[in-house]
């Protein structure tokens, strides 16, 4: 009996929130030359088996077919919002997003992916639950040339054991293993946002390894939802990841500015050895990602020398702390 009052009472909060204009969860999705997948996507949204949301597109700059296609759903479905703004990059849309949300919680996800129904119902009624600052789920890559989907991925639930809601004091040494850096992969608490002033960072690419990795870190309370609720197309020549070479230097920027913040911030130090892990893995990441690229490849390895390894003091661990061995080796024979 008590279930159900509370249950009629959050629905009537719910209620005079959709009559004052706002909304439970806040969906932002930054838009940018998505005609080919935007309609599979902002349907897969629209068709949520939870409502109360709004979705806000950020049109940044696109020359395609794209701002007609949001147009047609703003006009056809109220929650539905789009801000036009001149080309910025994904960081910056997404930090117009932050701004104009009104939702008790956000999710950032991305215009050429499309997502199960009861993804928004399930991460809001576990948020809910246990009071989360952010709720971790994991996703599937889906590969548009031959339709082919992979097992589920980047939530490693080993790591948290039986714990159903932790925070880095729990797991300071592999923390940061627990999860990718992919932002549309998390559930947050807007206020938890806010109130930290979380913002992602306006490079080209990378820009959402500064926002993951600070927010887990600076969160209290972080919970997960162990199904793939995403589904993250590849195999497309024209997405941001294919582009990487144009800007292949933007997650040296990224981890600094993490490290330079978690030092502010003086967290440092407890995730350090999570930290480093995570970082030599990300750099040996990128060194692979242009084994087709000499030149690109030689640049990389030397900024990554001359600059990140020394500032971040990657290699200044006892070698038994590594726990990716070929990682390690690959960043440590940068030196030979």
């Amino acid at each position: 009996m008590l279930q159900g009052k509370n249950t009629n009472s959050k629905s009537k909060r719910r209620a005079l929130c959709r009559l004052f204009g706002k909304a439970a969860v806040s969906v932002i999705v930054p838009v940018y030359n998505s005609e080919k997948d935007l309609k599979t996507c902002l349907d897969s949204i629209l068709e949520q088996d939870f409502t109360d949301f709004e979705l806000l597109c950020i049109n940044d700059g696109s020359t395609d077919s794209s701002p007609e296609i949001l147009a047609e759903y703003e006009r056809l479905d109220s929650r539905v919002k789009v801000i036009n703004q001149e080309n910025k990059g994904c960081g910056a849309s997404r930090n117009i997003g932050i701004d104009k949300a009104k939702g008790k919680y956000i999710i950032f996800l991305d215009s050429d992916d499309f997502f199960e129904k009861d993804m928004l119902s399930k991460l809001y009624e576990k948020a809910e639950q246990t009071e989360a600052d952010i709720v971790l789920f994991a996703y599937r890559t889906y590969n548009t040339k031959s339709g082919e989907e992979s097992e589920k991925q980047g939530l490693n639930t080993d790591i948290i054991g039986g714990r159903d809601v932790f925070s880095r004091r729990d797991l300071p040494d592999t923390f940061m293993d627990i999860t990718k850096p992919n932002v549309w992969t998390k559930f947050y608490r807007r206020g938890f946002i806010t109130e930290n002033g979380l913002e992602f960072q306006p490079i080209p690419n990378a820009e959402d390894v500064y926002f993951t990795y600070a927010a887990l870190c600076f969160a209290q309370r972080i919970t997960y939802v162990d199904e793939a609720f995403a589904h993250y197309r590849i195999g497309r020549e024209d997405s941001l990841e294919y582009n990487k070479h144009l800007h292949p230097l933007c997650f040296i920027e990224a981890e600094k500015a993490l490290f330079d913040e978690l030092n502010k911030r003086g967290i440092y130090d407890e995730v350090k050895i999570s930290n480093i892990n995570r970082a030599v893995s990300h750099c040996a990441y990128v060194i692979w990602k242009f084994r087709d690229m000499p030149e690109i490849k030689e640049t990389v390895k030397q900024r990554l020398r001359d600059d990140l390894i020394p500032y971040v003091a990657l290699l200044d661990l006892n070698e038994e702390n590594y726990r990716n061995k070929e990682h390690y080796n690959v960043i440590k024979s940068i030196y030979k």
